[in-house]
Order: C-alpha cells, then sequence, then structure tokens
C-alpha cells in the first residue's frame, strides 16, 4: 500500500493505514472538513472510511478574498455545504462500492463481474461530475437492479422519480391511491425462483376475465403498479407482491379514513381469487401451497405522502440507514442486508459462507424478474414516456461530459483493481474539483504532491 496515497500531510508520520474502519484513522488530521469517527452518522453501524487530505492543491485554483468581505464569506459558507455533501456522498458510495465488491466476487453473470472495474474495450475511462456526484465513465456498468447495489441505486431512483411523477398527477385528478399487498405462505427450503414466478402467475389469473372487470369498474380502477419484493426470515425467502392501486375517486370514508364498501368489495373479491390461485400446483415444484388467511393474506391501506416509494422498494436503503440487525425486524432480512452481511464479515467463516450461499440462491432466482410492472395504458395516460429498461436507466446516467480523461494504461494497471483509489478520485472530484483530481493523479502516476 502506498505511504503517500494513504498518509497524512506531510511532515506527520507516515505509516500504512487501512481505508476501513478503526480507531486510528479517527485520530489522523483532516482540516476543513468534518472528521471521520467509528459512527458514520447516517449510516448506523457501519465503518468509517477515511480518505487522507487531498493536499493544497484542491484549493488553489483561485486567488484568496478579502477576510471579511460579503463574497469571501458566502464563499466560505458554499465551500463548507460542498465538503459536507462530497463526505456524505464519501459514505453512501463507500457502501455500495463495498458492496458491489463482493456482488462482483460472488456472482455467476460475467456483466455483473464486470461492473465497475472493467473498461468498455477501444474505450477511455472519464472523471464526470453530475448532480448526483462524480462518477466514471467509459466503465462497464450491468444494469442488474438485483445483484448490484452501484445499478440498484441508479435504476430505483429513476423508477421513483416516474412513480412518484405518476401519483402526483393522479392525486391532481382528485383520484385515490392504495397499497394491496399479497403474500403466500411458505416454509423453509422452499424453492425461491418457483414461489416468485408463482406469485406473479397468480397475480395475473386474479385480474382475467369478465368478474375482475366488473368490480375494476365498481372501485374505479385507473391502473396498477405492481413491485415484486423477497426477503429471507426463519422460514426461508419470502416473495410478496406489492402493488399500487389507483382508482379515479378515493375509496375510503372522509371523516373516518376507513375504507368504504366499494373498496371492501374490491379486497374481498382479490382475496378470494389470490387464495384460489396461490393454492394450485406449483408448475416448476409440484408444491401445493397453504392458502393465505385473510388477515395475512391481503393487505389494502391508503397510501399517504411517499409511503408507496418504499413498499415498491424504491427507497434508498443506504440513505435510510437500513442496516439493523436481523432480529430487530423479526428476523426477517432483505437481500442488500445479506449482501452487506456478507461484506462486514470475515472470508470463510460460517456467517460469511451463509450469507454467500443465501445470495447466491437470490442471485439466480431473480433473473429475468421485473422491478416494477405497470398495468397497460397508465403511462400513457399519465405522458410518462415509454418505459426504459434497467440497462438504459444506467447508461443514460453517465451521460454527462467528462472533465478529465484516465488512460487506459493508468486505468488497467493501477485503478481496475482498486476501489479504494478509484474512491479517492471520486471524493476528490467532489470535493475540490480538477484540480484535487489532477493532484490525485499525479500521486497515482509517481508524482509528489505539490507544497502549496
Amino acid at each position: 500500500m502506498d505511504p503517500i496515497l494513504f498518509g497524512p500531510r506531510k511532515g506527520a508520520p507516515v505509516a500504512p493505514l487501512p481505508l476501513f474502519g478503526g480507531s486510528a484513522l479517527a485520530q489522523l488530521p483532516f482540516p476543513g472538513l468534518p472528521r471521520c469517527a467509528d459512527r458514520p452518522g447516517e449510516l448506523a453501524g457501519e465503518p468509517a472510511v477515511y480518505f487522507p487530505p487531498l493536499g493544497n492543491n484542491a484549493s488553489s485554483a483561485t486567488p484568496p478574498l478579502l477576510p471579511g468581505s460579503i463574497d469571501a464569506a458566502r464563499e466560505a459558507g458554499e465551500w463548507q455545504l460542498r465538503q459536507r455533501r462530497a463526505v456524505r456522498l464519501r459514505e453512501q458510495r463507500a457502501l455500495r462500492w463495498t458492496m458491489r465488491r463482493s456482488a462482483n466476487r460472488l456472482t455467476k453473470r460475467k456483466n455483473v463481474a464486470k461492473c465497475g472495474r472493467c473498461r468498455y474495450q477501444e474505450s477511455t475511462v472519464g472523471l464526470a461530475v453530475g448532480e448526483g456526484g462524480a462518477y466514471f465513465t467509459g466503465v462497464v456498468r450491468c444494469g442488474s437492479v438485483w445483484e448490484c447495489p452501484v445499478c440498484m441505486h441508479t435504476i430505483s431512483s429513476r423508477r421513483s422519480e416516474e412513480v412518484r411523477e405518476t401519483v402526483a398527477r393522479h392525486r391532481a385528478t382528485g383520484g385515490g391511491a392504495y397499497m394491496l399487498t399479497l403474500t403466500l405462505p411458505h416454509d423453509a427450503g422452499d424453492e425461491l425462483r418457483a414461489m416468485r414466478k408463482h406469485v406473479t402467475k397468480a397475480w395475473s389469473k386474479v385480474q382475467a376475465g369478465e368478474p375482475y372487470k366488473r368490480v375494476r369498474e365498481r372501485i374505479g380502477l385507473v391502473g396498477t403498479i405492481r413491485a415484486l419484493e423477497v426477503t429471507h426470515g426463519p422460514n426461508g425467502w419470502h416473495p410478496h407482491l406489492h402493488i399500487l392501486v389507483l382508482t379515479k375517486v378515493k375509496c375510503e370514508d372522509r371523516a373516518t379514513g376507513e375504507i368504504d364498501a366499494a373498496g371492501r368489495a374490491y379486497v374481498d373479491f382479490v382475496y378470494r381469487r389470490w387464495a384460489d390461485h396461490v393454492t394450485r400446483r406449483n408448475e416448476i415444484t409440484g408444491k401445493i401451497y397453504r392458502a393465505p388467511t385473510r388477515e395475512h393474506g391481503v393487505s389494502f391501506v391508503v397510501s399517504h405522502k411517499d409511503e408507496y416509494i418504499s413498499k415498491l422498494g424504491l427507497a434508498d436503503e443506504v440513505t435510510r440507514g437500513s442496516w439493523k440487525k436481523a432480529a430487530e425486524f423479526g428476523g426477517y432480512r432483505t437481500p442488500l442486508q445479506i449482501l452487506h452481511d456478507h461484506s462486514r464479515t470475515a472470508y470463510g467463516t460460517p456467517e460469511n459462507k451463509r450469507a454467500a450461499a443465501l445470495w447466491g440462491e437470490y442471485a439466480d432466482a431473480m433473473v429475468g424478474a421485473k422491478q416494477l410492472t405497470w398495468s397497460r395504458g397508465l403511462r400513457k395516460l399519465y405522458e410518462m414516456g415509454e418505459e426504459q429498461t434497467d440497462l438504459e436507466i444506467v447508461e443514460a446516467e453517465t451521460e454527462a461530459p467528462a472533465v478529465h480523461y484516465i488512460s487506459a494504461d493508468v486505468w488497467d494497471g493501477k485503478l481496475k483493481w482498486n476501489m479504494e483509489l478509484q474512491l479517492r478520485l471520486l471524493y476528490a472530484a467532489d470535493c475540490g474539483g480538477i484540480p484535487a483530481v489532477m493532484a490525485e493523479i499525479d500521486v497515482i502516476n509517481g508524482l509528489s504532491r505539490v507544497p502549496f
């Protein structure tokens, strides 16, 4: 490990230190920025990621302003906001990238294994700065919404914007929004791939035929947005559906907030159909599942504010800090929590092996599954345009012009396999712009920092 890259400022004792965790990191100087500690704020329970100072190059691009001037105060305030944002982005990015590194190693799919590491053939890697922070262009993106925490964040962010806009336009017409949840009783050892296909097929059967059309007209159904969610708990994998139901008029009593007669009739119909179809023999395994109870099998509630974003699986788990132990959630973990447990445990330990096995089973089972399914005509009704594929969404994110290019030799020889150096460059761009990036590139190429 290069002590110049990872040591403190010039003149201080230099000792190679790991990037992740450790109280020794918190004791190093970090002038002008919030000091990294073992507790990284929002990401409760996560190890802090320490990046040493960028050197004076980051601030040498513009001449100093007169002390006490309005411009100097304004610039100082803007600078502090920029640094705080950069620190926040650094922590979130480091967590996602650490988990992606685990996904790179565990996957059976080549595009996921190459994501964030390999550059496109005969392509120069660029460094661009967008609204969401700095990123690399010319690097392979897998576009996997199930396996890759980085691509998952990009895709979910874009889809959450679309859903929010759709719901806002719908509510502007006076319509109602409700969350329908459908679950399947299961046992430990039940195959995830067979179950997730079973529940999606059962929902398709619920919506088929003239009886559903009649109950749909009674409730004034405009359209639905269906999401598939998977968790793992004491009874194994638990696939279930969250369906955002949009109606022409609100289906709750204005005084009490309770679901009205039309809404209850809709739920009763859905439950009968759902119980009928999920108890039919699974086409893959031949298993016959138990019928869900009325209380736990179907839920239909008013969707307030942005609750639907979380229910549809579009909320950012990293910024929400949802990295608590599974015991605090009744023993259930999301797939990202499983991957996170793998990335933070020592290689080869029982916990690490268990997380790797679960993640592999999950990744294989979700191949070909859609994150969101819009009912026919809903996007056109609210002028949302053609739906992009997952890969199109992540590729669109890298359309900003690059502010610096990295040669193929430098990327392949020094950055491709070094996630920490990649993170340093992005953090430099977020903090100090091009001067800071150039300073880091010089260090990567073996040159000393300019001492002014």
